[in-house]
């Protein structure tokens, strides 16, 4: 579907005469490629099928392309000169012609000859592509020079093992996951990204290229009953939709039958050696193994051009014919080069040609296809003959509003149509209000450059450039990441664990047993002197995983003993008398009067205007959520939580300049020399139009320059100053202050901090971190202090694929070359000062080609800031660093992190360091380095392993409670708290945290016990219905926490949708949860549902009336016995269940469930 702005502009440029001139002689090129039957005449027709068109500025050569392109029955694909002009030309074509009719085939990003896959945003918008591009209504295609050089699979090796699939579709479950592992997708128990596909009993889910969301596949026996889309995070059903096609996971394929994918490894030129033999036996078991693209002629797989894969008669737009040229000629160079070390490493590999096209091949590929050559302004001697467009670029208006009002101006009286485009609703309605009303239309859509169109009387400009932002990148389809917060929670046998009567014990695991005669399973914990406690998985509520300080053993508590009980009572004072203390301290702060900001100004939507990313919808609520803290008139004390590169940056930003127009001055407090120095340059930039005074202190000023900053501030005439802990100083007096910033809170001392309190008894205080340490985090969640929580990542944005390596020149070569190759920058961490300069010269004997830059905390501050700019300033590809870049810095350019020895360094320090990378829409990498043959600690393991298994965005909580456990939860709570917390475990202690509070504040909820329950229906959930042991266990731990009848129809309807029809066991299990729920409202004691006999225990006596009630209204036989008749007693119900659901809802008090007729359970 178009939108209504892109139809606009499309019929605006039909009436182009340039239009119907290229359609007429790309007409008669067809023609010509048709009647070409011999080379002779094929070699003519080369020289005519070019069409030379010039003055295509900005973004008119995307809309003469989609006009062009809306020609029925005319393929046509855009072959751009590099990354980011194709990506330009997918944005526009998408907008021009909606998402479904282009697709994108970006290179593969591997360096070339080297083992690495592509990453999962390439490979699956290659796949889609190479998918849709055979179909009956080919899309148009937008490919990058550089994809032209490396051959990939023929089109009939990709397309013919897609899967279609719809209702009614016969096979079994069994065979279509068979099909789809050796089509590359990798078999898990739950999806997490694209490419994995899970099977569980008849239900099959699949999330593959070109997928919106993962699929859900439900058989009945071996027929396809249903087709769903499912959501990632919780795994639920969304939508039911009709048939879909599954593209296969990888380009290079095996081939299903087993005799067809051995036969090459028969053929005389097959290596026969140690390695070939290996080969053979991965191949055979349908192995997938890094390297595989390169051995696809030695499998059997034909390689052909890209070109291939296009549609017969596919016209081509060549964009600046000259650079696709040296983009071909600059990536075969890099191959060349490379390929000598890639032969001596692996001999066995195809020849060149037969895996690359050279750039002679390719460009004469590309010349035996009817085209179009533009270019933006042709040489004067190859004009004869090109149509002339005679586009101008949008004028640079230097975010200088009145000179844009000019502008349009006079082209309103030139009769122009006059449009700017916006990239969301909110920029339009700013730019409304700033611009006025009748000076141009303001529409909101997604326009890469604006242009002025004579010949059609258009002029397009582009709010982006209008106030110099960078453009938001569009139709980049986004692939949704499960969030492993399940993780952390996950039990293994023998990790310690806390039960809330008995203490602490050792887990050993999911055991069934026999209770009063009912098959259900309990979590076996051992206690000191060999003691064992079964826990029924209905009371998994009183179990929770130990946590304390990494290394710390607990001590194994005794059943029956008094000790845990008067540990317990201990910690719970302890907690009472810090609690009441906290909580004071917050209530005066609240207490005290502040200063209460004046609303927005012009001048503040003007800087929020000029922001040059799309804010996110949480950056956005944060800044809702400062501004009404700073016009309330109580001091503020905010906390904005977010993961590393998700605009806090920003909402500090806008923040201090509220401040600085009401005459306040703004602190700006930083934990290192360099974050002081990005954070100088980024507010500096970002409030350069506004009469504002920014200084820095920090040790690059010399003490000269620091005493007149500070004798400056003292005297009012510094706005804003950001600095290091030297801004703590008893020197530095701000008369005016209004708002204090502090970024990174975590990274300074106590005493530090004792001394920012001093400072901000009565003014603004925002507080930013992306890691909170506990107190912080607790504190807000606690309702101790306000808290904005930033988890939606900046549009575009991809989790840092990580993993842990040992240390190889290859690795390295590999990875620094890579991020060479698409333009990007590097970092290699190295946090050992002493051997740094050893380390860059190893480094460049490896990748002599590349630019380094070395920068660690003990150089002359001159020199630290010389390397800094140099990289910043992209002069140098490579900074190897301490841990000095650790906080705060932003470069998006940067998007591979080599960090050696990280197994010495603690989890909170990797996460921030990996946070350094991945701040653009390029998919980053991140290698933790460890020595080669070392085994590692247990601690480093864990450590590491925590890393890579949360590349998810947003993983910085979950990162930040792994941290508590394995580093120790250090000074949670000052000091004195932290042996309580280590004696009762970090979970409990916080539980009781939470009591506590909600006890003094008055907000603690009192709720009936659930009662006693015996039963012999067999109550569980058994392995066939759900085989992953820690799936099993969360299943059982949220039954347990449940505390209502809807959360618990909620897991019952998500059971049936992810697992299937429910077994009588699970059945049982919801069942006999429904009861106790029931059973608590009711005010049961006891509950007993068996075959034999339904028997009922109340806490009070049954009223009279309520006996004649029951007894009316019943068909079976009810005896009432014990003191006040509080037992009621059925013999041998015939559905035990259905009776004892309504019976209790008959003696529920609150009238809030159907009282059904007892009648309907039977006799």
């Amino acid at each position: 579907m178009i939108a209504p702005l892109a139809a606009r502009l499309l019929d605006a440029g039909a009436a182009l005469p340039a239009v119907a001139e290229i359609r007429e002689r790309l007409g008669a090129a067809e023609k010509g490629k048709a009647a070409a039957d011999h080379a002779k005449a094929a070699a003519d027709q080369d020289k005519q099928a070019a069409i030379r068109v010039r003055g295509a500025s900005g973004s008119s050569a995307a809309l003469l392309f989609a006009i062009l392109a809306s020609d029925p029955g005319r393929p046509a694909a855009v072959i751009a000169p590099d990354i980011e002009r194709a990506e330009a030309w997918r944005d526009d074509l998408t907008f021009l012609l909606g998402e479904d009719r282009v697709v994108y085939v970006p290179p593969l990003d591997v360096v070339p000859w080297s083992a690495q896959f592509a990453t999962a945003p390439v490979r699956d918008d290659r796949l889609h592509a190479l998918l849709r591009l055979g179909d009956p209504d080919p899309p148009v295609a937008v490919i990058p020079a550089a994809s032209l050089h490396r051959l990939l699979p023929s089109p009939e090796h990709i397309r013919s093992r897609a899967v279609e699939i719809a209702p009614g579709w016969e096979g079994e479950p069994e065979t279509l996951l068979r099909s789809l592992t050796i089509a590359g997708y990798r078999a898990v128990a739950e999806i997490g990204e694209s490419g994995e596909v899970s099977r569980r009993g008849g239900i099959v889910d699949v999330y593959g290229p070109g997928m919106d969301h993962p699929i859900r596949i439900e058989f009945d026996g071996d027929v396809v009953a249903s087709i769903r889309a499912f959501d990632i995070t919780s795994q639920r059903s969304t939508v039911t939709v009709g048939a879909i096609r599954i593209a296969p996971a990888r380009e290079v394929l095996y081939a299903e039958d087993l005799d067809r994918r051995l036969r090459p490894f028969d053929s005389a030129s097959s290596p026969s050696d140690l390695d070939g033999r290996r080969l053979r036996d991965l191949v055979g078991e349908g192995i997938y193994f890094d390297g595989i693209d390169w051995l696809a002629l030695t499998l059997g797989v034909p390689l052909s051009s890209l070109l291939e894969h296009l549609p017969p008669g596919t016209a081509l737009w060549l964009d600046e014919a000259g650079a696709i040229e040296r983009e071909l000629d600059s990536v075969n160079r890099e191959t060349e080069r490379l390929e000598p070390d890639a032969r001596a490493r692996a001999p066995h590999l195809p020849p060149r040609d037969a895996l690359f096209d050279s750039p002679a091949r390719a460009l004469s590929r590309l010349r035996s296809k009817p085209r179009v050559e533009a270019t933006v302004s042709a040489p004067a001697t190859s004009t004869s003959g090109a149509i002339a467009i005679e586009a101008r670029p949008q004028p640079a208006f230097g975010r200088k509003l009145d000179v844009l009002r000019g502008e349009l101006r006079r082209l309103s009286a030139l009769g122009f149509q006059r449009i700017i485009v916006c990239d969301n609703r909110g920029q339009a309605e700013r730019l409304e209000e700033l611009l006025g009303p009748d000076l141009a239309s303001i529409e909101v859509g997604s326009v890469v450059a604006g242009f002025v169109l004579p010949a059609a009387k258009l002029a397009v400009f582009t709010d982006h450039e209008i106030f110099a932002r960078y453009r938001r990148r569009g139709a980049r389809r986004q692939r949704a990441t499960a969030a492993a917060m399940r993780d952390l929670l996950t039990l293994k046998p023998g990790d310690f664990v806390v039960h809330l009567d008995h203490g602490i014990g050792v887990y050993r695991g999911l055991k069934r047993l026999a209770l009063d005669g009912q098959d259900t399973e309990c979590v076996q914990i051992d206690y000191a002197s060999n003691d064992r406690l079964f826990v029924p998985i209905h009371q998994l509520g009183m179990v929770q995983r130990y946590s304390a300080e990494e290394g710390r053993a607990p001590s194994i508590s005794r059943l029956g003993g008094t000790a845990w009980q008067r540990m317990k009572a201990r910690t719970r004072r302890a907690i009472q008398e810090m609690a009441e203390d906290l909580l004071r301290i917050y209530a005066t702060r609240k207490a005290r009067p502040g200063h209460a900001f004046s609303s927005d100004t012009p001048w503040q939507r003007e800087l929020e205007s000029s922001f040059v990313y799309e804010e996110t919808p949480d950056q956005l609520k944060a800044v809702e959520d400062v501004k009404r803290d700073m016009e309330s008139a109580r001091p503020m004390d905010r906390l904005i939580c977010g993961d590393v590169g998700y605009g806090k940056t920003e909402v500090a930003i806008r923040a201090a300049f509220k401040a600085i127009q009401d005459g306040k001055q703004v602190a700006i407090l930083v934990p290192t020399t360099v974050l002081a120095q990005q954070h100088l340059v980024t507010f500096t930039e970002r409030l350069a139009d506004f009469p504002v005074r920014i200084e820095m202190l920090s040790r690059f000023r010399s003490p000269k320059e620091q005493k007149e900053i500070v004798e400056r501030v003292g005297r009012g005439e510094v706005d804003l100053l950001i600095g290091t802990h030297r801004m703590l100083s008893k020197d530095v007096q701000f008369p005016k202050l209004g708002l204090v910033v502090i970024d990174e809170e975590q990274r300074f001392g106590v005493a530090q901090k004792e001394r920012v309190r001093s400072i901000v008894e009565t003014v603004d205080v925002l507080t930013l971190t992306a890691t909170p340490i506990p107190r912080t985090l607790h504190m807000s969640l606690l309702g101790a202090r306000d808290m904005s929580i930033m988890t939606t990542p900046p549009r575009g944005r991809y989790p840092i694929k990580t993993e842990i390596v040992e240390l190889s020149q290859d690795v390295i070569r590999d990875a620094l070359l890579r991020e060479a190759d698409r333009g990007g920058q590097s970092f290699f961490v190295h946090n050992r000062v002493e051997s740094i300069d050893r380390m860059a010269h190893y480094l460049h004997s490896i990748v002599p080609q590349l630019r380094y830059g070395v920068a660690h905390g003990q150089m002359k501050d001159v020199e630290l800031e010389r390397v800094m700019l140099d990289f910043l300033e992209r002069r140098t590809d490579v900074l190897i660093s301490t841990l000095i870049i650790e906080s705060g810095l932003d470069i998006p350019s940067v998007n591979t992190m080599l960090v050696n020895r990280a197994d010495t360094l603690g989890l909170a320090q990797t996460y921030q360091l990996r946070g350094r990378i991945g701040r653009s829409h390029h998919q980053a990498f991140c290698y933790l380095l460890v020595p080669a043959g070392k085994v590692l600690t247990e601690e480093a393991d864990q450590r590491l392993r925590a890393i890579s298994e949360h590349e998810e965005l947003g993983a910085g909580l979950q990162i930040a409670m792994r941290d508590l456990e394995i580093r120790g939860a250090g000074n949670l709570l000052g000091p004195e708290q932290h042996g309580f917390m280590a004696s009762v475990g970090f979970d409990l202690y916080c539980r009781m945290v939470d009591e506590v509070v909600q006890e003094l504040q008055g907000t603690a909820v009192t709720r009936r016990p659930e009662p006693e329950m015996a039963s012999d229906l067999a109550a569980f959930v058994p392995d066939e219905y759900v085989a992953d042991r820690d799936e099993k266990l969360d299943v059982y731990r949220r039954m347990a926490g449940l505390t209502d009848l809807d959360a618990l129809e909620a897991l019952r309807s998500e059971l049936r949708d992810r697992f299937g029809p429910l077994p009588p066991e699970v059945a049982n299990l919801l069942e006999l949860k429904r009861l106790r729920l029931l059973g608590r409202d009711a005010g049961v004691d006891r509950l007993r549902v068996g075959r034999d006999r339904l028997e009922v225990e109340l806490a009070e006596d049954v009223a009279r009336e309520q006996i004649l009630r029951l007894v009316s209204v019943m068909s079976v036989r009810v005896e009432f016995a014990g003191p006040g008749s509080r037992t009621i007693r059925v013999k041998s119900p015939a559905d035990p269940l259905a009776l004892a659901t309504n019976l209790l809802q008959h003696l529920n008090p609150s009238g809030s469930v159907p009282r059904l007729p007892l009648s309907a359970a039977g006799s």
